[in-house]
């Protein structure tokens, strides 16, 4: 019978290398694009699935939530597959329940052989399983199931282990630092570990959210590359699929150093400001990129309005509003470009878009540096940088974004400046 992985990841270019490699190993895999889809997977086969691989940064359900929940009922083994390498993180994985975990860029090979050890070692716990009873307590570690009567207690992780450890040693008497070591590793500070995780992610969390977004599309190549050198003599048909994958995700890779590099201009930048006719310069903007995108681009613009600000970081701002509606909009639509002045003497440039519009959730944190809704991670391209250089950019040009629904369906994105005085316009019209 056919060893059956379930691969939890959603870069799909990833996935599709590990898929192909993993079925010329002779095994069925299952891919889950998110984690609750993992979950879901799990669930209507179980007791098929031997072997899991399973990332961390995942839409709708992280894998260290699918972990702790799968960890409640099975001890399948899970290998975390993931660009979080920092020990905190691995630390939290580890003792959360994977049985391995392997960071972002990885070898092929290596892979393949820690899937074989972690099914080895399965097979021979499995052999040894140990049912535990302490009057109507029933401790089954080969199921990893902790029933009470005919009560099934849901226990995480942490309490299972702690749970197994009391029993396996209920004739003895066990000191806190012997649980501390047994369960938790000699390394614990005493500490609750969510608390030490938690404060690891809050200093950590732009260095590791960079570190991921480039390790993925290096894996995402690397990976193609090896299963090219692997196998693409025997099956000459993947090495065009995986050149392809190559090929688009260098072009991410090198978007995202570009913007990576912009984000870090901006959060140090002081901008050389000038008072600047705005409408004349969206209305070059606009006719610029009309020509790049295939939607229609409508331009309304209210003439001779003046703003203190600089024309470079309005150029990116409005290139970011306008591709992101062409990104996610459909080809055949409108989009509006339009410069209005507001009832308190803002100057409101607006992009308006027919796409599928931002969720209330996701408005809360789009200027998040690498923030990507849950719908469009891994299926539509993107860094989740641009909205948060844009943001930047507006606070140190005296502006700010403005993000609301489009009617009936879409979204406006609107960056709002204060308007030059008449003094400073009538400076603009002399020079």
């Amino acid at each position: 019978m056919k060893t059956t992985l379930l691969l939890v990841e959603d870069e799909a270019a990833l996935a599709d290398s590990l898929t192909t490699e993993f079925e010329l190993e002779n095994m069925s895999v299952i891919w889950a694009k998110d984690g609750a889809e993992a979950l879901t997977l799990f669930k209507n086969n179980e007791g098929k699935i031997n072997v899991i691989i399973l990332d961390w940064m995942l839409p709708k359900l992280d894998g260290f939530s699918v972990l702790r929940k799968i960890r409640q009922s099975s001890q399948v083994p899970i290998i975390m597959l993931t660009a979080r390498d920092y020990i905190g993180d691995k630390v939290a994985g580890l003792t959360g329940g994977a049985d391995d975990y392997i960071t972002k860029p990885f070898e092929m090979e290596e892979l393949v052989a820690r899937v074989e050890v972690a099914l080895r070692h399965n097979r021979q716990a499995v052999s040894s399983a140990t049912i535990f009873q302490v009057d109507d307590l029933l401790v089954d570690t080969d199921n990893k199931r902790v029933q009470r009567g005919e009560v099934i207690m849901p226990l995480t992780q942490r309490e299972y282990e702690l749970l197994v450890e009391l029993v396996a040693h209920q004739d003895e008497a066990c000191s806190r630092d012997d649980l501390l070591a047994a369960v938790w590793g000699t390394d614990f500070d005493g500490q609750p570990m969510k608390q030490l995780h938690d404060r690891q992610e809050q200093q950590k969390l732009f260095i590791m959210n960079a570190a991921h977004e480039l390790r993925t599309p290096i894996a995402t190549i690397r990976s193609h590359a090896q299963l090219i050198e692997r196998h693409g003599r025997a099956h000459p048909e993947i090495v065009l699929k995986s050149v392809n994958y190559i090929t688009e995700e260098s072009r991410q890779m090198q978007q995202l150093i570009e913007e990576l590099l912009q984000l870090s201009r901006a959060d140090r930048l002081t901008l050389d400001t000038h008072l600047l006719n705005l409408s004349e310069t969206v209305q070059h903007l606009a006719e610029k990129l009309a020509s790049a995108f295939s939607q229609t681009i409508e331009v309304h613009v209210t003439p001779n309005m003046s703003v203190e600000s600089n024309e470079s970081a309005i150029e990116q701002i409005l290139d970011n509003f306008v591709t992101n509606a062409a990104k996610y909009s459909p080809a055949d639509t409108i989009i509006a470009v339009n410069l209005t002045r507001d009832d308190d003497g803002n100057a409101v440039l607006a992009v308006l878009d027919q796409g599928a519009g931002i969720s209330a959730e996701d408005k809360s944190h789009v200027f998040e540096r690498f923030y990507r809704s849950a719908n469009v991670r891994g299926t539509v391209p993107g860094t989740g940088l641009g909205l948060a250089i844009a943001n930047q950019l507006a606070t140190i040009n005296n502006g700010r974004i403005k993000l609301r629904d489009n009617q009936p369906h879409g979204t406006i994105a609107e960056l709002i400046l204060p308007l030059a005085t008449t003094k400073e316009r009538h400076q603009l019209n002399e020079s």
